[in-house]
């Protein structure tokens, strides 16, 4: 890359550093794009003329915005603001939203399904399949909620067995009292998940215990 279009990295110090590590200030006249505004941010690279602020953090190598001329950065911003008060961008926006919402949806149940085929319970446990499918789905499926670090969705295939496996990290213990069909009493039907065995996470086990 030229000496207009390089790429520097954030030292822990605040420091901008170049491609050899050494100590970098960017030129007279420029100002700082926080990322954020994917819109502003394409314009001003578009231009030719930034330098990218990148760190690192653990595997990730992560953008935190852009130095540029600081005239470029101010017409970016009056471009994308002008932009989109227009109704066309308008439009666009609202289909954007409706069809990653109905996407969305269909995804969420999908998995939802896959989840409760993983488990796989007994039909006289059909409900509560049902019902721990969903807890996993709420929590795995939201993209950008935090819930679980991801920002697309992931596909569905072994997935749901992977949603599930975090949990084989302790031995995880669930137990209600029910009433078995054709039994005179109550019985403790628990879930268990034993670190050891992964391929079959979830394992239903029913001890009876016959009311006096």
């Amino acid at each position: 890359m030229d000496e207009q279009s390089r790429i520097v990295t954030l030292a822990a110090n605040g420091r901008l550093l170049d491609e050899n590590g050494q100590p970098v200030t960017p030129p007279e006249g420029w100002a700082f794009l926080p990322a954020g505004d994917a819109g502003v941010t394409r314009k001003v690279s578009s231009a030719g003329v930034f330098w990218r602020v990148q760190v690192k953090m653990g595997r990730r190598i992560i953008s935190k915005g852009l130095w540029a001329p600081k005239n470029t950065i101010e017409l970016a911003v009056l471009q994308m603001q002008s932009t989109r008060q227009t109704e066309l961008y308008q439009k666009k926006v609202e289909a954007a939203k409706s069809r990653r919402e109905k996407i969305q949806t269909e995804y969420v149940d999908d998995f939802c399904h896959q989840v409760e085929c993983f488990l796989n319970f007994h039909p006289i446990y059909k409900d509560m399949g049902a019902k721990m499918a969903k807890l996993v789905s709420l929590h795995a499926t939201p993209v950008g909620s935090g819930t679980v670090a991801r920002t697309a969705t992931i596909s569905i295939g072994s997935e749901p067995r992977g949603q599930l496996s975090p949990g084989c990290a302790i031995k995880l213990r669930l137990t209600t009292r029910c009433r078995l069909p054709g039994s005179k009493g109550s019985a403790a039907v628990s879930a268990e998940c034993w670190p050891n065995d992964r391929s079959s996470c979830w394992n239903l086990t029913v001890k009876e215990s016959q009311s006096k």
